[in-house]
């Protein structure tokens, strides 16, 4: 409800009003307004010769702005007119949960129809404030506030404005809520504000133009310290103070004059604990004030750790235009312009950094210096940098001339550049210390650059050359520089002119380069057995425009230069074939390389690949390849292959490759293994780059695989094989066993292979059926393992599903066990590599086996061997699914007939089967060895095996059945015992025996099982007065190092007996025994060894 008395030409023109409000909701009034529930009442009336207001709001819905909702609580003020005069005398307003109190006063002088405030003032005081309840995303911490402001004209500045604030923490604080979250925050400001002044005829300035005089300027928020004082002039771009900047482990301090034309100061800059700074610029992210951008800038960071110390100092005098220091609105003289001169340096004792994409990076020594005028800065770098697995090391110095600016031009002139490369190795290995590379330029090296405003920056760095030398001279390094020298070397945006020549490539060199990122490793070409002295020159001429319409020009070409190439074979693999010329002096078969050459050349959008490789001994090869770019047939956004080799672009070639009788093929195959053949190729292409059309044959002939230590040797190969487009067909492929058809058989195979689209349409995937049959093979030569094989074998692989299908039968096979196992390391031991093994690409995919073939032990198959000699029988049958990979084995092997040597004596294998239901190696046992007796003996004893092979129960089983002692007596001697203590003896080393598991007894395995230190036999003996022992089990412990107690019971008998020895000393032994024999003894021991 409002009321009000109006009288429009009276100085007032509001006599009096009274208004209230109930629950007035801005938002419903003006969609843009917060949600409020206002009630209250304004009230305005004369007094006199003035006009007083009193104002009094309450809000019933307070809440954040940033919420579509006022802040305020409540507002209570007094207002009054008095002439020209206005004056808030009491301003009480409760906001954000604090409270604040403001008064102040202006002159309002009409006169002229101008309404512009003069002389006034104003002063604030908040107590409690929490930002947090006036925009959500702020601290909830509660501040105090005090500010002032008062006009302060002068003659040249009649709108000068005098400020003063300072905020600080309310000393309470709501519940819950603590000091960290500003970390004792203050702020202080003390100055002046001049605006510039409206020149008559002239547009107003912008209202942020003027001087900002700065008496005292103090920030300290989140652990940071800003101090500073001085002025600053937003109109003329200039600054002249002082200040520093405090964060943990950093201080920042600058003090002078900074502008675009005059200038004159010294920043420093100490990092003083890298680690300190960093755990600082981390807590900035739990800030609740910090924006979502900064936390997300700040976690991209991926700094895990830094450690160490960095000091900076730059001195100038003179325009800092030509850094790129703006200048004032409406531009400056050149001549007003002061030449700029630098003196700066950058010092690095130790800084250690890591993080996710780079890895420990450590920097030491840095010292970089510049100093002089701009047109004549004389610049020096020297220091070093470690990253893993290198260690790189720099020294240079030379003169940068700039123009006005940086970004218009100028020139480097290098005088000194020389760059160390290292491996990072133990400081106790000198060799490999020692080892690495250094880069250098033997001329000075001179980069001019240009640039002008909405243009590309062009470089050109004319004439120039590199020398790249190894720093040891061991047998596989590099013994000549590698040169590298170009002649004309241009960019200019995304164009590129250069031309130049490589020198010196040699096979270390080929090597060294392959293994850059792994300089502890061997080169490809030393780990295939290949060195020489072969040397190369490479020289190029490339011209690339930036406008894809514009044709590009370009020659390239890597030719020999001298030398040839020699290759040794590893052990067991010696060169064969009449061109195979004996080794020289070292064991390598020398080449003869007559020309080594590789061309490129793209001249009027025509391409054109060539290679040459002829040799005297190693075979010849050649290839060529055409290809015409269609004008226009791409984008120039899009990337340099596709820009001037589109994927539609028509291609045409042919390959041939000669390669005589040698070993060579043997780097292809496995360690321990050799391939020898000859091999000719003959092959076209044609279609698109996209997708090219392949055609052509491949014949070997002569073929021979060999593996000494597998017994393989199959000679007399041949290979026919057709390639058209995505397909590979295998027309023939055979094999003959070790002395030809008649004695060794034969292998053939055929097949096609099909690169097909995958299902997603990104990628190519296998098709490959093959069929190979063999006749009577001998797959194994070794004197020890023979098999002869036949059968046939289907396989298929689709994509990662590998099916395998066949049937094979043994015609005849000799295995002879070794009479003692290779030795295995425990279960105890753990083997770690000192190198990281290569892995599998995350995106590789395992191919999955689909396994069933039938194995068909056939009439001849033998075992001999451990004292075993028997002929198995049997069929088999190796299965392996998706759902269940490892391959399984079912069916059954039965001995057929045999012996088996035991116990010294000769045992006939009665019966024998190998039941396989799944696990290859853990079949169940059903064996019965019998030992021969006397025809006129109806006795039958021998040894039952029974179980399965990972737990195997060995017993002995007589028919008629009789006591476990007889049936062993029986086994060994072939009657019943006596107490003879011979035969008692044999009968104890057989039941060790019969205990035993491979080479430890198991009275060994079972007295550390049962906690014993002794688990023995005693044989009968007789001693020297005519008494006698009888046999017996013995079981001991060591109680102590001078204690020991046993247990003796005889095994013909009820006698037994418990023994006690102690150790008085070294020759003095006390024994007590009670049982059937009670006594105690002193035993002196004297050695005569």
């Amino acid at each position: 409800m409002l009321t009000a008395r109006v009288m429009p030409w009276a100085s007032q023109p509001l006599v009096s009003a009274d208004a209230n409000a109930q629950a007035l909701n801005l938002a419903a009034l003006w969609p843009a307004a917060p949600v409020t529930a206002l009630s209250g009442r304004v009230l305005a009336q004369p007094d006199g010769a003035a006009w007083r207001a009193s104002v009094t709001l309450a809000n019933a819905l307070p809440g954040p702005a940033d919420q579509a909702r006022l802040p305020l609580q409540s507002l209570s003020a007094e207002v009054e007119q008095r002439g020209v005069r206005w004056t808030v005398s009491d301003l009480r307003a409760e906001l954000g949960g604090g409270t604040l109190k403001a008064q102040g006063g202006f002159d309002l002088d009409t006169a002229g129809g101008a309404s512009l405030p003069t002389a006034w003032q104003g002063e604030a005081t908040a107590s409690g404030v929490r930002p947090a309840l006036v925009w959500s995303t702020l601290p909830p911490a509660a501040l105090d506030a005090q500010s002032s402001a008062r006009a302060a004209p002068t003659a040249r500045a009649p709108q000068a404005v005098d400020l003063s604030a300072r905020v600080t923490p309310s000393a309470r604080q709501p519940a819950g809520v603590s000091l960290a979250e500003l970390i004792q925050s203050e702020l202080r400001v003390k100055g002046q504000w001049l605006p510039t002044p409206a020149v008559a005829g002239t547009p107003a300035p912008p209202a942020w133009h003027g001087l900002l005089q700065l008496a005292e300027a103090h920030i300290a928020i989140a652990g940071a310290q800003l101090d500073a004082k001085g002025q600053l002039d937003t109109a003329q771009l200039r600054h002249d103070g002082q200040g520093s900047l405090a964060l943990p482990g950093l201080n920042l301090a600058w003090k002078g004059l900074a502008s675009h034309a005059r200038g004159e100061g010294e920043t420093t800059l100490q990092l003083a604990s890298a680690e300190r700074t960093l755990a600082w610029v981390r807590s900035l992210q739990t800030l609740p004030w910090m924006g979502e951008p900064v936390r997300k800038a700040l976690a991209a960071l991926g700094m895990q750790s830094a450690d160490g110390e960095v000091n900076a100092s730059l001195k100038w005098a003179g325009g800092l235009g030509a850094l790129g220091w703006p200048a004032a609105p409406g531009g400056t003289a050149p001549d007003a312009v002061a030449p700029l001169r630098l003196e700066a340096a950058l010092n690095v004792p130790r800084l250690a950094l890591e993080s996710d994409t780079t890895g420990p990076l450590a920097l030491a020594d840095i010292a970089l210096k510049a100093q002089g005028p701009l047109q004549a800065l004389q610049i020096s770098a020297q220091g070093s940098a470690t990253l893993p697995p290198w260690r790189a090391s720099l020294d240079a110095a030379g003169q940068l001339r700039a123009s006005a600016s940086l970004r218009e031009g100028g020139e480097l002139n290098l005088s000194r550049l020389a760059l160390r490369l290292n491996p990072v190795a133990n400081p106790a290995d000198a060799k490999a210390s020692a080892a690495g590379w250094a880069l250098e330029s033997p001329q000075p090296l001179r980069i001019v650059w240009k640039g002008a405003p909405g243009q590309s920056v062009s470089l050109d760095a004319g004439t120039g050359t590199l020398l790249l030398r190894p720093l040891n001279a061991g047998s596989t390094a590099p013994e000549t520089p590698l040169t590298l020298a170009w002649q004309r070397l241009r960019w200019q945006g995304a164009s590129l002119e250069t031309q130049g020549r490589l020198q010196g490539l040699s096979l270390p060199w080929i090597d060294t380069l392959a293994t850059l990122t792994q300089p502890d490793g061997r080169g490809p070409l030393q780990a295939a057995g290949l060195s020489g002295d072969l040397l190369f020159d490479a020289d190029w001429d490339v011209r690339l425009p930036a406008d894809a319409s514009t044709p590009p020009a370009l020659t390239a070409s890597l030719q020999r230069r001298g030398g040839s190439l020699r290759w040794r074979q590893m052990a067991g693999g010696a060169a064969s074939g009449a061109d195979a010329a004996p080794p020289n002096g070292n064991g390598a078969l020398d080449a003869g390389v007559r020309d080594a050459r590789v061309s490129l050349a793209l001249q009027d959008r025509r391409w054109r690949a060539q290679l040459r490789w002829d040799t005297e001994r190693l075979g010849q090869a050649s290839a060529e390849l055409n290809a015409t770019v269609a004008p226009g047939s791409a984008a120039s956004e899009a990337s340099l292959l596709e820009r001037w080799w589109p994927a539609d672009t028509p291609i045409q070639g042919n390959a041939q490759v000669r390669l005589p009788q040698v070993g060579v093929w043997s780097v292809l195959a496995p360690p321990g293994w050799r391939v020898q053949g000859t091999l000719n190729a003959d092959a076209t292409v044609a279609g698109t780059r996209g997708a090219p059309t392949w055609s052509g044959t491949l014949q070997a002939d002569e073929l021979a695989l060999r593996s000494v230590v597998d017994g393989i040797a199959f000679t007399n190969g041949q290979l026919r094989a057709t390639l058209a487009g995505d397909r590979i067909r295998v027309d023939r492929f055979s094999l003959q066993g070790p002395g030809g058809v008649e004695s060794g058989g034969t292998l053939e195979a055929s097949g096609e292979a099909t690169w097909r689209p995958a299902a997603n349409g990104l990628a190519r995937e296998p098709l490959i059926n093959l069929q190979a049959k063999a006749e009577r093979l001998r797959v194994s030569n070794r004197p020890d393992r023979r098999l002869t094989l036949s059968g046939e074998i289907n396989a298929q692989l689709e994509g990662a599903l590998l099916r395998l299908r066949g049937q094979l039968k043994a015609d005849s096979a000799l295995f002879i066990l070794p009479d003692e196992m290779a030795p295995t390391l425990g279960r105890d031991v753990v083997v770690r590599s000192t190198r990281t093994l290569p892995t599998e690409a995350g995106s590789a995919q395992r191919v999955q086996t689909d396994l069933s073939v039938q194995l068909d032990l056939g009439p001849r198959f033998e075992v001999r061997g451990q004292g075993l000699q028997t002929r198995l029988e049997g069929q088999l049958t190796v299965q392996a699914t998706r759902a269940l990979p490892t391959p399984r084995v079912l069916g059954e092997v039965r001995t057929a007939s045999g012996t088996y040597r035991a116990y010294d004596q000769q045992l006939n294998i009665e019966s024998g089967a190998l039941r396989f239901t799944g696990p290859y190696d853990d079949p169940a046992l059903d064996i019965r060895a019998v030992r021969k007796l006397p025809a006129n003996v109806e006795q039958r004893v021998g040894v039952q095996i029974s179980g399965n092979a990972q737990a195997p129960r060995v017993s002995l089983f007589a028919d008629p059945d009789m006591p476990e002692a007889d049936k062993l007596a029986w086994l060994v001697l072939g009657r019943p015992a006596s107490t003879a203590g011979a035969q008692a003896f044999v009968l104890q080393q057989a039941a060790r025996r019969l205990l035993s598991q491979g080479d430890e007894p198991l009275d060994g395995t079972l007295a550390r099982t049962l906690g014993l230190d002794e688990i023995g036999f005693e044989a009968p003996s007789t001693g020297a007065d005519g008494t006698t022992t009888q046999a017996a089990l013995t079981v001991g412990k060591r109680l102590s190092s001078d204690l020991y107690l046993s247990y003796e019971q005889s095994l013909a008998g009820a006698m037994s007996t418990v023994s006690i020895l102690y150790d008085l000393s070294r020759r003095l032994t006390l024994r007590a025994r009670a049982g059937t024999e009670n006594a105690i003894d002193l035993i002196f021991t004297h050695r005569f060894d």
